[in-house]
């Protein structure tokens, strides 16, 4: 193995770890935000009692300021920044397990990772707009998040040429 391959597998770990720990904190959010969304469904005043202890809801406190419509958006958008994460989080624990990065499963996951970038490019700004329309808050326009279209193409290509390196790594296996 060469001192480039040595780099690439060190690397690999070492971002295999932070993006795990990273999807594991965002799990958290994902259920933590739940919580707090579902809790303010089923208390609808703003305070119970828990025994003799009163319970305040300050999820529901907030309602009026539109506290739920981001934890709703804040979901849909953390929902699929945990998905891109646990895929960047296989594609970077197979680099450092194989001999070669390019490999058709993780050119695979890079183009779901395209994929999911590109729909939450379209999905998020409609479901704040929904979500803000339906809690009768300010209509905001739909606005389109040209950053995440822009970073899907990027990574699509990306694949594109790790599938063609794939390819020219094939050939020069067959050759020898």
């Amino acid at each position: 193995m060469n001192e480039i391959q040595k780099k690439i597998k060190t690397t690999s770990r070492i971002v295999a770890v932070i993006t795990k720990i990273l999807y594991i904190c965002g799990f958290v959010f994902l259920c933590i935000a739940t919580t707090g969304v579902i809790w303010s469904m089923i208390t609808p005043e703003n305070s119970f009692m828990l025994g003799h202890v009163r319970v305040i809801s300050p999820i529901q406190i907030a309602a009026d300021n539109g506290v739920n419509a981001a934890l709703f958006t804040g979901i849909a958008d953390q929902s699929f920044f945990v998905a891109i994460l646990i895929l960047t989080n296989r594609i970077f624990k197979d680099i450092s397990r194989e001999y070669s990065p390019f490999l058709p499963k993780n050119i695979s996951r890079m183009k779901k990772i395209a994929m999911l970038l590109f729909v939450d490019s379209i999905i998020s700004p409609e479901i704040s707009a929904a979500i803000g329309k339906s809690l009768s808050l300010v209509d905001n326009p739909v606005n389109f998040r040209s950053e995440l279209f822009v970073l899907a193409i990027i990574i699509y290509c990306f694949a594109l040429i790790f599938q063609y390196g794939a390819d020219l790594q094939q050939q020069s296996d067959e050759t020898l």
